[in-house]
């Protein structure tokens, strides 16, 4: 999510204009509620100590990586801590954009959240969106008109994944343009800018796993088993780091861009991940996740990589990309079609 952060900056950037992020976290999302939740459900469970002591770790360590890289290259508004403040300040700009990432995810946000809407722009100033991701299929009938309402206030939509284009042609909105997640917009070259050194010396297989799957790790130690190199695997829970593989525990961003850059291989459930492995141009296999799975299937679609789905397959199987000249093409011409979304989008708001 920072990451795309930072790309979506760098991309508004290099249009010519000032961008400014607004420091709003919606309540369900901030590091005390989760510490919160976690201490309900340790009660629940008889096992409060537990996993109040691993989880709380967790987030502590969370909030204080990702602080740390915002703080270093985002540029932020004052911070609001409610909705309420929000509209009733808003941070003052020419034009008002969705970002990237699950905005849009009803499900993954809890419900509607009428700041990811732009409901607090003043009126009469533009709103736009650059890639953002409904990730699912349709959207939950007791949303779809507070959804048609705040959608058609935007003058132009930009989405992620192109199971969105059609979700918001059901509620009315038939214009939206499907783009790349804004991290492809930088090349190889510019992420080496802002990455650590190499992790450790030696070749590994990088595992990125969101969801427990024990296919998923199987595979990862048959593939490393097969290539006769090591698994590496980005832990963000003492459980994930106390697992077989060698873990990276909570890496800094930077650290994980260099997990990235300098894998061998990647086994991933992450549509992030899988991006990344994509534009450094890595062997990766991908596993879906149990759900919100849209955004990998137009990815891998849209790349044509399709075959490195390694569900119900060993590695055995599934063939090594022997180049990827094809891909690039494609992600080139992508590039250019955002930008001149954007560049439409602006009009002549621009500074």
């Amino acid at each position: 999510s920072v990451l795309q952060t930072y790309a979506t900056q760098t991309v508004f950037e290099r249009l010519g204009y000032k961008a400014e992020f607004v420091d709003y976290v919606r309540p369900n999302e901030r590091v005390v509620e989760h510490k919160k939740s976690f201490k309900e459900k340790a009660v629940e469970l008889g096992k409060r100590a537990v996993l109040k002591a691993t989880k709380g770790e967790s987030f502590d360590k969370e909030d204080h990586i990702f602080k740390d890289f915002v703080e270093q290259y985002i540029h932020l508004s004052r911070h609001y801590n409610s909705y309420e403040e929000l509209s009733a300040n808003p941070p003052q700009a020419d034009v008002y954009c969705t970002g990237s990432d699950q905005m849009w995810n009803c499900e993954w946000n809890g419900g509607i959240i009428p700041a990811y809407y732009l409901e607090f722009a003043p009126e009469g100033r533009p709103r736009i969106s650059y890639a953002a991701s409904i990730g699912m299929k349709e959207i939950p009938q007791k949303y779809k008109e507070q959804v048609q309402e705040m959608t058609a206030k935007y003058s132009a939509i930009s989405v992620r994944e192109n199971s969105a284009v059609e979700v918001l042609k059901t509620i009315n909105y038939p214009d939206a343009v499907q783009v790349l997640d804004p991290t492809f917009m930088l090349r190889p070259s510019e992420w080496e800018k802002i990455m650590a050194e190499r992790p450790v010396p030696y070749e590994y297989v990088l595992i990125y796993q969101l969801n427990p799957n024990e296919e998923f790790d199987q595979f990862a130690r048959d593939l490393a088993k097969e290539k006769g190199i090591k698994t590496l695997r980005v832990a963000f829970s003492l459980k994930e780091a106390m697992m077989k593989d060698k873990t990276i525990y909570f890496p800094t961003v930077a650290q994980w861009l260099s997990l990235f850059y300098h894998a061998s291989y990647v086994v991933t459930d992450s549509f992030h991940g899988t991006a990344f492995s994509i534009n450094l141009q890595k062997q990766v296999f991908v596993f879906y996740p149990p759900r919100f799975k849209t955004r990998l299937d137009s990815i891998l679609s849209l790349t044509g990589l399709e075959d490195r789905i390694a569900e119900g397959r060993h590695p055995g199987e599934m063939k090594e990309i022997t180049t990827y000249d094809k891909v690039q093409e494609i992600l080139n011409k992508e590039r250019g079609k955002a930008e001149e979304f954007l560049k439409g989008a602006l009009g002549n708001e621009g500074v």
